[in-house]
């Protein structure tokens, strides 16, 4: 084969091979800003009320539907029953009273717990790509 000719089938190859470099780095990022959207999306919903922090050990008051980090509730209650021993114990939020004692949100905690494992995954990935990430990604790692 002459070497124009090769010349010739090269410079088109390489041309494409830019156009889908260029098409991949612009993916990632798509990608990446994506997830990072959902992440602080997450973040901003699964959010205890009291302590704004992402839930930990979630429970719900049957009788409003509202949830709080486990031990951000116990901690509420305890300050109401100090604050007035004989009142009955009301939701921080709308402050209906709790006559049923809080559940465990069993579907949160794995919904939280999945998360937490995706942001694991995802921080390492960007980190090893040596791309930062926002912090709602570090939000969804530890304790659920």
């Amino acid at each position: 084969m002459p070497q124009a000719e090769t010349i010739s089938i090269i410079g088109p190859l390489m041309d494409r091979n830019m156009a889908l470099r260029r098409e991949l780095t612009n993916t990632r990022n798509i990608f990446r800003e994506t997830i990072q959207k959902i992440f602080a999306m997450a973040e901003r919903d699964l959010s205890c009320a009291i302590c704004l922090g992402v839930f930990s050990r979630p429970l719900t008051l049957p009788d409003c539907g509202h949830t709080y980090c486990g031990s951000c509730l116990e901690s509420f209650f305890s300050k109401q029953i100090e604050r007035c021993p004989f009142s009955q114990r009301t939701c921080p939020t709308c402050r209906n009273h709790a006559t049923s004692a809080p559940v465990p949100a069993f579907t949160l905690h794995g919904l939280l717990d999945g998360m937490s494992v995706v942001a694991r995954e995802m921080r390492e990935a960007l980190s090893a790509s040596q791309v930062h990430f926002t912090p709602a990604l570090d939000s969804f790692i530890g304790d659920t």
